[in-house]
């Protein structure tokens, strides 16, 4: 049985106004690495599912696939 690990965005997103306007919190950096991409180093079988605004989405998917 595999686990799936959610990486969402909640109503917070707008404390991090500006750079949260036009990408979702998780694609902030923190360091070398946007956020979402530090789960795969704790979590290497996991599946990663990421969540956040609809007018997001097509980012999401693009951001995703790298």
């Amino acid at each position: 049985m595999s686990m799936r690990l959610c990486v969402y965005e909640d109503k917070s997103y707008p404390q991090f106004y500006p750079l949260t306007r036009l990408r979702p919190v998780y694609f902030l950096r923190a360091g070398i690495l946007p956020l979402y991409r530090r789960v795969p180093r704790y979590f290497p079988d996991a599946d990663l599912t990421l969540i956040g605004r609809q007018s997001h989405a097509q980012l999401i998917a693009e951001r995703a696939r790298d």
